[in-house]
């Protein structure tokens, strides 16, 4: 098997709170949106190499009237992993992020060889940057 790139599609339920977020704050652009009219319900976005996909959250049309999911509140977009992303300097980019987002854990050196740090996007998902400690 040949891959050429991954790009991530993750289920939100604000999708123009995410792309505001992501290029207000993180510095992406918006690549495209889909439907061309109505409320967008797709939206793909870059930064450098990196793409992502966001759609709106899938509901279905009918909720079966006998069942205790009619009355609990739809759980929250989830991703049990992290996003991780490589920029050429984690630390410029820390200094320019870490008084504007959800910090999950602060920039530091990894037991492993790694200098990250994580925050938490406006839907609740882990982004981790991360730069190789080897020279």
């Amino acid at each position: 098997m040949h891959l050429t790139a991954l790009s991530p599609m993750l289920e939100v339920t604000d999708l123009q709170a995410t792309i505001d977020y992501y290029t207000g704050i993180l510095g992406f652009t918006l690549q495209g949106t889909w439907p061309d009219e109505g409320p967008i319900q797709w939206a793909s976005l870059t930064a450098g190499e990196v793409t992502l996909m966001f759609m709106t959250r899938v509901t279905p049309d009918e909720t079966p009237e006998d069942t205790a999911e009619e009355t609990s509140e739809p759980k929250p977009p989830g991703l049990t992993g992290q996003l991780y992303c490589y920029p050429p300097d984690v630390d410029a980019l820390w200094n320019e992020l870490k008084e504007k987002v959800d910090i999950a854990w602060p920039l530091d050196n990894m037991t492993y060889g790694m200098r990250e740090f994580a925050i938490r996007d406006c839907n609740g998902y882990l982004l981790t940057f991360g730069q190789d400690l080897s020279p």
